[in-house]
């Protein structure tokens, strides 16, 4: 009911569905683990049916693009206590495959590891001093220098 309260106008409810809305709602800590080139999203909402970086026409890259910088501007705003990894990565289901909790990393932090340190964060909660787990690889099109995916 907070989101639903926090909107100015009843045809906007619907946008507490979800979590770049609903998260700064939510009081239980949440882990937030995506692709910020989800391929699910990519082609069934925004239409791109093309690989970015490969062989997509400029206009779909820069729309890809802006999608990701607004992904990062949401994350800026969900409460401190809840941790994401963010990846350029692309993919629909970032934990159901072994090799990606293992290996998609992000500044050299593996997706398991962030996960793991969020985790042991949230079970000592009496030191609240700790910075909030939250990794999302800002560049644009491929990952950053420090960053990994699986090759194509």
């Amino acid at each position: 009911s907070g989101c639903k309260n926090s909107r100015s106008e009843e045809e906007d409810e619907w946008k507490c569905m979800f979590g770049e809305h609903v998260s700064m709602f939510v009081k239980t800590p949440v882990f937030i683990i995506n692709s910020k080139f989800d391929t699910w999203q990519r082609k069934t909402i925004l239409g791109t049916d093309c690989d970015i970086g490969v062989n997509c026409p400029k206009s779909k890259e820069t729309f890809d693009v802006e999608y990701g910088r607004s992904m990062l501007r949401a994350l800026e705003r969900i409460p401190k206590d809840h941790g994401y990894f963010v990846s350029n990565c692309p993919g629909h289901c970032q934990t159901g495959a072994r090799w990606n909790w293992n290996h998609i990393a992000i500044d050299n932090v593996k997706m398991k590891d962030a996960f793991l340190m969020w985790y042991d964060q949230q079970n000592n909660l009496g030191k609240s001093d700790n910075p909030s787990i939250q990794y999302a690889d800002t560049g644009d099109l491929e990952p950053s220098v420090t960053s990994m995916c699986r090759r194509r």
